[in-house]
């Protein structure tokens, strides 16, 4: 696949992938460099092309984030993280893009194991494996989510993004995930925008 037959929010969604999003928030501006970084022809200025346009790398971003299936997760506040089908739209391009040429094979998924290895070390996990659900409290999702009371709003949304995408495609962990969302709803809730 050829940068030309790339499409905007493609673009962006392939510049967050390669700063790290799948784990983290980027911030716009560095999304908007490394775009411009991939394809200056699409994201520069009419007048002055060596120019970065911001508007269209934010138009792109929010497209990205709002077609079904929407891409990323974030805004311009917060920044921009790859969603659950994100992910798997890089994963499924990976071999098709070179401007992932960067990106070792398999790095998403290395990342994944490694966070479904952590969840499976928890005393969430624990109690769910013995049925002991019920007895799931407040600090087995804090120690799940790796958050706690002090992180802000943003970060912990932030962690709850991470685990989505980590327990997608894993049953046990994906149900017990729902068990943990479900049990403390109050604490799941997204922060105002």
């Amino acid at each position: 696949m050829k940068r030309s037959d790339l499409s905007n929010p493609q673009i962006v969604v392939i510049a967050v992938a390669r700063l790290g999003g799948q784990a983290q928030f980027i911030h716009t501006e560095d999304v908007a460099v490394e775009s411009f970084n991939l394809a200056p022809g699409k994201f520069g200025w009419r007048k002055y092309p060596e120019r970065i346009d911001l508007d269209q790398v934010r138009r792109a971003l929010d497209r990205a984030s709002t077609t079904k299936p929407s891409l990323l997760n974030g805004n311009a506040r917060r920044g921009w993280m790859l969603s659950k089908e994100g992910i798997h739209w890089i994963e499924e391009n990976l071999s098709r893009l070179p401007m992932l040429s960067g990106h070792r094979r398999g790095s998403l998924a290395d990342a994944i194991e490694i966070e479904r290895i952590r969840l499976r070390e928890t005393h969430a996990w624990q109690k769910f494996q013995t049925g002991s659900t019920d007895q799931l409290n407040t600090n087995d999702l804090f120690e799940f989510a790796r958050v706690n009371e002090y992180f802000s709003d943003a970060k912990r949304l932030e962690r709850f993004n991470i685990i989505s995408s980590a327990v997608d495609g894993d049953p046990e962990l994906t149900h017990l995930w729902q068990i943990l969302q479900e049990k403390f709803s109050s604490e799941m809730e997204k922060p105002n925008e």
